[in-house]
């Protein structure tokens, strides 16, 4: 493969990353309306140690990078939901 057809199928997986990076967090939203209605707290540590225990499993040599990206995401969908239910709080 040449460089450039490298490149457009990195281009490809970021499409479709993105795709499901919404998707992801758009049911982050849908969890925090829940977690709202039953007062449970955002943070599930227990569920995010679970999530990143089968990442190191899965990821083989990329366990490292594929951690950092875990935790990333979660922290961004625990910063989306504690928006959403503080934007809410505010309207009821």
């Amino acid at each position: 493969m040449s460089l450039i057809e490298l490149r457009q199928e990195i281009d490809q997986i970021d499409r479709q990353l993105l795709q499901l990076f919404i998707k992801r967090m758009d049911l982050a939203v849908l969890v925090a309306n829940i977690k709202k209605e039953q007062n449970l707290p955002v943070r599930n540590q227990k569920r995010e140690d679970e999530i990143l225990e089968k990442i190191q499993t899965n990821a083989g040599a990329y366990a490292p990078e594929a951690n950092k990206l875990f935790e990333t995401i979660m922290e961004l969908s625990r910063d989306k939901q504690n928006e959403w239910i503080e934007t809410n709080a505010r309207s009821i």
